[in-house]
This record gives C-alpha cells, sequence and structure tokens, in this order.
C-alpha cells in the first residue's frame, strides 16, 4: 500500500472493490464505503518531571500528524497491505497543549482494522523527489516543543524540533503499527492519542544546558531528537481507538 499520487479515497475504495470481485480479496464487495470524523486527543502536563532530575516547562507543543491508512491485514506495509481500508490524507497541526481537536474525515470501507501506517507532517510519495514536510507542519518539522528545563540553579530554555522523515521513497515514517476496531457505519469515530508528556519525559536536558546558544536549539543533530524518535515510534506511539 503506498501513498496515493491523488487526494481522492473514493477511487481507490473503488478500485479495492473492483479488485475483490476478481480476484477473490478478504474485502468483500458488500462493504459499503463510509466516513466518519477523527479527533487528536493529546495528553501533554505543561510542567512534567524529565531524565537527570529535569523539570520542564513547556510553553509550545506542535504535533503534525498525516497521512493516515488504516489496513484490514496484520501489517500495514506496503508490500503486506497494496490498498488502504481508510484514509486521512490531510496532514493536520495538533496543539498538544489544548484540548481534543478535529484530525479530518476517514474515508474508506466498512469491516476489522487490524493495522495502520502514518506520515507525521513529513512524506515522501511517489510523485516526490525527496522528503517534503506539508504546508500544516510546525515550522516544517513533524514536532516542536518550546520551553524552560530547570534542575537547581540552572535554567535553560529550549527549542526541540523532531523530524519524523519516511527511509525510503514511496514509505510511510512510521510503515505499520497495530490497530484494533470494527467499522459497521458512518457513525464511528476514531480518537487518536498522542502521550507527549511520555515523549518528553524520555529526553536529558543536560545536553541542552552543555549548548552554547539560548535558547538551546535540540535538532536532527542531537541526542533528545533520538531520544524522542523512540518515544514517539516504540516507547509511547499515537494510540487509535475506534468507538461510536
Amino acid at each position: 500500500m503506498k501513498p496515493p499520487p491523488r487526494p481522492h479515497m473514493l477511487s481507490r475504495v473503488s478500485a479495492l472493490l473492483a479488485a475483490a470481485l476478481a480476484f477473490g480479496a478478504c474485502v468483500t464487495s458488500s462493504q459499503a464505503e463510509v466516513s466518519y470524523p477523527a479527533y487528536a486527543r493529546p495528553i501533554l502536563a505543561r510542567t512534567l518531571l524529565a531524565q537527570n532530575g529535569w523539570t520542564v516547562s513547556v510553553s509550545r507543543a506542535d504535533v503534525a500528524f498525516g497521512p493516515l491508512y488504516l489496513c484490514a491485514a496484520q501489517s500495514g506495509s506496503a508490500t503486506l497491505c497494496e490498498t488502504a481500508v481508510g484514509e486521512i490524507l490531510r496532514v493536520q497541526r495538533v496543539d498538544a497543549l489544548a484540548g481534543e481537536q478535529p484530525l479530518g474525515a476517514v474515508r474508506g470501507l466498512e469491516g476489522p482494522i487490524r493495522s495502520a501506517g502514518y506520515d507525521m507532517g513529513i512524506t515522501w510519495f511517489d510523485t516526490q523527489t525527496s522528503a517534503t514536510p506539508a504546508a500544516a507542519a510546525p515550522d516544517g518539522h513533524s514536532v516542536v516543543v518550546e520551553g524552560v528545563a530547570t534542575r537547581g540553579a540552572d535554567t535553560v530554555p529550549f527549542r526541540l524540533v523532531v523530524d519524523a522523515v519516511p527511509q525510503f521513497q514511496g514509505q510511510r515514517a512510521v510503515p505499520t503499527t497495530k490497530a484494533s476496531g470494527v467499522v459497521t457505519s458512518g457513525d464511528a469515530r476514531l480518537d487518536v492519542t498522542f502521550d507527549v508528556t511520555r515523549w518528553l519525559a524520555s529526553v536529558d536536558f543536560d545536553e541542552a544546558l552543555a549548548r552554547p546558544e539560548r535558547p538551546a536549539v535540540l535538532d536532527a543533530t542531537s541526542t533528545a531528537h533520538a531520544t524522542m524518535l523512540v518515544a514517539i515510534k516504540a516507547l509511547a506511539p499515537p494510540k487509535l481507538t475506534w468507538g461510536p
């Protein structure tokens, strides 16, 4: 399942149904097309404890999410899921210091969802020559966090930016992650939870203290960037939950 070069799901749904009829695929012709809302549910304490005794006060936290692709197979990787059964093709900027926010509409088919793949505001479609930030990506990044880290007498204003970049052309930043849901009608909704508190709690701000500039900039050259990517992709990835 490669990200499509065009922004319309309905043509892909029609193609999926045609393929199912022609080749006996696991998707049946009785599956109806649906559209239902998705919402971001960020979790972020304005003040939190990070690694090595640092207390972090957050003044800005923006997260880019999308596009999102949902798959009926156990793996959402491009080789095992050639066609999405649900998609959000837009990229949405989420203010992690705010409450619930709309992510857009999921367009797809009724039925089970067992895996997902997604980008975080930076895509590398087959039609793109390189990884490209979407207009909605905060300052061209997947995540931007600004604030102040304090430990004893040390106080460090910082700017932490994270880039979740697809490894290869035609791939997503997160090629596959487990998901579990069943969509039976357009009355469904999808909640995507971002535990930004856990992401930041994994960072050691000793690195920020050692940097000469203020605010200290923690970018792709920093250990904090690598730590955040591990937290985002493995430790506390976005959680997808379906409900009525």
